[in-house]
């Protein structure tokens, strides 16, 4: 109990309450300890001309798990997938972030849908830990030709 919860509690018993205050609320939040997963989209590339269907793929790590890439088209989501694929790049420049897994590596189609207009549209890639921590790890321009 602080300093500040006794005085209140013995306050309110010498004013005639039967019964401490409770004390106050923790804040809750993200854990300080956990660090943003982080990662690269490695197609498609910003300027590259797309159908309505992009295929995508890149890698995460998290000093965790990575739980999910969530996708995002024009700031609206469309879509997520799970780690499916072995990156031994990856394994190889982030030694400490293996956790005995060898799938860092993501793939997945990614729908511009069929209301999308031609020209210009922005793809987000997010990844989310397994502490729901998430970092954009691309914001790619892609055009839309037909």
């Amino acid at each position: 109990m602080s300093k500040l919860s006794f005085v209140v509690a013995v306050l309110a018993l010498s004013a005639g309450c039967t019964q401490a205050p409770p004390p106050p609320a923790r804040a809750s939040g993200p854990d300080p300890k956990n660090e943003l997963p982080f990662g690269f989209v490695d197609s498609p590339k910003t300027g590259d001309g797309v159908d309505r269907v992009v295929q995508a793929y890149g890698w995460a790590l998290d000093d965790g798990t990575i739980k999910e890439i969530r996708f995002f088209v024009d700031g609206h989501f469309v879509g997520r997938t799970t780690m499916t694929a072995a990156r031994p790049d990856v394994e190889k420049a982030y030694p400490s972030y293996l956790h005995g897994s060898l799938v860092h590596g993501w793939a997945s189609p990614i729908r511009l849908g069929e209301a999308a207009s031609v020209g210009n549209h922005i793809i987000t890639v997010q990844a989310v830990d397994n502490l729901d921590a998430t970092r954009d790890i691309g914001t790619i321009e892609v055009n839309l030709g037909h």
